[in-house]
């Protein structure tokens, strides 16, 4: 009786450790697929200072530049092509996914509109193929479902439209005393 219970206690211990998230408020279901789109209004901003933003905002947040699919300073446009790691709790052990995404940025004079879209995921290891991540995998509060294993990937997601948004409002401080 005893090793049935400890192992009763085991799986809620390992069930309260699962996460909670709910989609960042610029995200959207569209057709039942998750998107992020968000228009961020930057008064004073010029076009050329805000695609100087978008490009410290790709420095700060992926390892490369070479996740720039199309960048066009003159229209005011970047295309990034994006992937992050995440862990999540499957059963008793923990697996890795990758959550693959497509972001558009487009920039004018005083605001920056940007856009997250093609929103896939997949396990690290054994993928047939990607799964695009929809509402059906989302509780009635808006927190992912547990059996779907996207928390994490939102959780990413909705860190890289928070990191987006506070990119393109902050005006960098640049230390000429050195």
């Amino acid at each position: 009786m005893k090793p049935l219970f400890v192992a009763i206690l085991s799986v809620i211990a390992l069930d309260s450790f699962s996460q909670d998230v709910a989609p960042y408020n610029s995200a959207k279901f569209a057709d039942g697929i998750l998107t992020y789109d968000s228009v961020i209004q930057v008064p004073g901003a010029s076009k050329a200072e805000l695609f100087k933003r978008a490009m410290a905002f790709v420095a700060a947040n992926f390892n490369s530049d070479k996740v720039i699919g199309m960048s066009d300073t003159s229209l005011g446009v970047m295309k990034i092509n994006g992937n992050a790691e995440y862990a999540q709790k499957v059963s008793f052990t923990k697996q890795l996914y990758r959550v693959y995404f497509s972001i558009q940025i487009l920039v004018k004079d005083g605001k920056t509109k940007y856009t997250i879209s093609d929103i896939d995921y997949a396990p690290e290891q054994g993928a047939v193929g990607r799964t695009p991540i929809a509402s059906k995998m989302f509780k009635d509060n808006g927190t992912a479902k547990s059996s779907w294993n996207v928390s994490g990937a939102v959780a990413n997601l909705n860190t890289l439209a928070k990191n987006l948004e506070t990119s393109m409002t902050n005006v960098a401080k640049i230390d000429t005393n050195f």
